[in-house]
């Protein structure tokens, strides 16, 4: 909640109507302080606050209506029987609910179908949380439960990303995903140590800044584009993931989250690298072997000059 008020928002937003006023009947000094306070936090955040998430202006404010002196809101107990019942009221007046394990449970999927597949960010998706709690009547769980919601939540949807990724992918284009990240083996003739420090996997190779625009740059391009479409990655790969909010990582890349893209190194063997590496090669393969959409776009320009001089 913000923390700087003007007069107006404060008359809008904290102000007590009849029906709330009746609620502080039995209740004075810090008790009734307190409690209004939580009342219309509570409207306006959907949650019960902690005390410093009550702003001092709102506190003041507050303290005016009920006829409390403000600095009586320190008093205010924040555990025990007390704080227990104003929350049970609040929650009644608001035709809230305490939330369940079943409740846990229902957010954690949800987060994971809905949420998950367009968004990584866990800031936004505690805000969602959030948010579907308010729409579903249900007291939001505690900050520390809404950080174990959102992990569950995340680790279920790369579950079933990773099981449906590698599921559609067909076996021969498994074997050249395997390929991409295979290192060659150093020539037993050659340099030794030098030239196995040197071998690099197809993978590497495609990352790497193709350089200025030459005849020979341009045909390797051409080679490693053709490489990447020779992999034969199907239609539809990534179908379960959207484009939103945050959730792909970046205009132009694969609808695959930031979180699975960390595991570029895994081998597909493992489904997560498989999924992943299947990503980056549908990354490739969009892109044309070029890491900057300017330099694919002088390729193409280039590329009848380019075949011409090749010709020659």
């Amino acid at each position: 909640m913000r923390r700087e008020w003007e007069l107006e928002d404060l008359i809008e937003c904290w102000t007590l109507d009849e029906a709330e006023v009746e609620l502080l009947a039995n209740k004075s000094g810090a008790t009734r302080l307190g409690f209004a306070l939580i009342l219309k936090f509570f409207e306006l955040e959907g949650r019960f606050p902690r005390r410093e998430d009550v702003p001092k202006a709102a506190v003041d404010y507050m303290a005016g209506q009920v006829k409390v002196n403000a600095a009586l809101f320190a008093e205010y107990r924040w555990s025990g029987s007390t704080i227990e019942y104003h929350r049970a009221q609040v929650r009644r007046f608001h035709g809230f609910q305490e939330p369940t394990v079943a409740d846990e449970d229902k957010l954690t999927f949800w987060l994971a179908d809905k949420m998950c597949p367009v968004e990584t960010s866990r800031e936004r998706l505690r805000a969602a949380l959030l948010a579907r709690c308010r729409e579903e009547r249900t007291e939001p769980p505690t900050p520390k439960q809404i950080e174990r919601l959102a992990g569950a939540a995340e680790a279920l949807f790369e579950r079933e990303f990773t099981a449906t990724t590698m599921r559609r992918l067909p076996v021969s284009a498994v074997a050249a995903l395997e390929d991409l990240i295979a290192v060659p083996d150093p020539d037993p003739e050659g340099e030794g140590e030098a030239g196995a420090a040197g071998a690099r996997s197809f993978l590497q190779e495609l990352k790497e800044d193709p350089g200025p625009l030459q005849l020979e740059t341009l045909l390797a391009e051409i080679v490693k584009l053709e490489r990447v479409k020779a992999i034969g990655l199907p239609e539809g790969l990534f179908e379960c993931v959207g484009e939103g909010g945050g959730g792909v990582a970046g205009t132009g890349d694969a609808h695959v989250p930031v979180r699975l893209r960390r595991r570029t190194g895994a081998y597909p063997a493992d489904p997560a690298g498989g999924a992943v590496l299947g990503a980056q090669g549908g990354d490739d393969r969009r892109a044309g072997g070029a890491a900057d959409p300017a330099r694919a776009q002088d390729q193409r320009a280039g590329g009848e000059e380019g075949r011409e001089r090749a010709e020659q």
